[in-house]
């Protein structure tokens, strides 16, 4: 039969494994944290939106507790490839060293958008009234979500925008500054000197855009066209 005191060492030492595991877990699960916030602050700062999206996105870490005790404590993160939607599954790399391993991890996010109120057809202006603000899980909506009503106001529909639909990049261009044909005014500058002369618009641009110009001579070049219709070329030496 076991003595009173061999009962108390054992017992004393079960506790002892007891807790240690238990500040071992709690280790493990604050560094978890930790490392969820720094792929969260990442994947915010990959994609900026604006402040009035009011955008709040979740990492829930899937790689395997086994994999993450490998990494280092303050790994170099990255995302990897060209992944810019806001939700869904992610590839992670993280760096110690020379050492690169992959995390993946999955993306929830809440939010507000627009969409259409009624349907908008392709070529239409879209008009503040055409739209409303909604709200909500942001995980089954394009990746090209716009957020931002001043991105959607004036723009112009390229296809069609049913009633309720989520209001995206895709579906509008900004409205043309020059069109195919029109009289263009040529800005040609370069240092210490600035040509101006007239010329035929050959392509439809929107304002900022490149647009090519044939001359009265017959000479076609290319520049930047301006909202005020200047198309800009910068000469170099």
């Amino acid at each position: 039969m076991l003595s009173v005191r061999t009962i108390s060492v054992i017992a004393l030492m079960l506790l002892s494994g007891f807790f240690h595991l238990q500040a071992m877990a709690a280790m493990e699960s604050t560094e978890k944290e930790g490392l969820a916030q720094n792929i969260t602050a990442l994947i915010i700062a990959h994609r900026q939106l604006p402040s009035e999206a009011n955008v709040v996105q979740h990492v829930k870490i899937l790689s395997a507790p086994a994999q993450l005790a490998t990494l280092c404590s303050d790994p170099e993160l990255s995302i990897a490839g060209n992944n810019d939607r806001l939700t869904g599954n992610k590839s992670i790399i993280a760096r110690c060293g020379n050492r690169k391993k992959f995390i993946q991890v999955n993306v929830s996010a809440e939010g507000g958008w627009w969409s259409a109120v009624r349907t908008i057809k392709p070529g239409s202006v879209v008009q503040e009234k055409d739209i409303i603000a909604r709200t909500g899980s942001l995980d089954r909506l394009p990746a090209d979500l716009l957020f931002s009503k001043e991105s959607i106001v004036g723009n112009t529909a390229t296809r069609t925008i049913s009633s309720g639909q989520a209001v995206t990049q895709s579906q509008l261009r900004r409205p043309w500054a020059a069109v195919t044909g029109q009289l263009v005014e040529i800005l040609a500058q370069g240092n210490g000197f600035q040509i101006r002369t007239r010329g035929k618009a050959l392509n439809n641009a929107a304002a900022n855009k490149p647009l090519r110009v044939a001359t009265h001579g017959g000479q076609i070049v290319s520049g930047i066209l301006s909202a005020d219709g200047v198309v800009t070329i910068n000469l170099k030496e």
